[in-house]
């Protein structure tokens, strides 16, 4: 199923990232920096993926649930490589450190990012 996966999207030249460990943080107004809230890894099940189509991007879970995304704007910043969900919700990825940031703008004022911990890109 996995290999069957890759090869559909490779077909349509798209970028598929295994993620192997997330950790969730939350910016602290207070303090002035990001505050840890949990870590969780998949040693147990299939990593979760991360597919970066031309227009969108979506998750592929460990139940097998896609997740899609769409990307309104495409943009470098600090080096990085970053992808526009909405004014609210950016993801970039950083190559040299193999990370992804998904940083999320809540209507509540709270500031979330997901920090993705990549294993593997296009099945390598």
């Amino acid at each position: 199923m996995l290999n069957l996966l890759f090869l559909f999207a490779s077909a349509y030249a798209s970028d598929v990232y295994e993620i192997c460990k997330t950790e969730r943080q939350y910016w602290s107004e207070r303090y002035q920096e990001w505050r840890f809230e949990y870590i969780e890894t998949f040693s147990g099940y299939d990593n979760i993926q991360l597919i970066k189509h031309k227009s969108n991007f979506e998750f592929n879970t460990y139940k097998n649930i896609r997740d899609k995304h769409p990307i309104v704007s495409e943009s470098i910043k600090d080096g990085n490589q970053c992808w526009k969900e909405h004014i609210n919700s950016e993801i970039c990825y950083n190559k040299e450190l193999q990370v992804m940031f998904w940083e999320k703008n809540q209507r509540s004022g709270d500031v979330i990012r997901d920090i993705l911990y990549v294993c593997l890109i296009n099945g390598e």
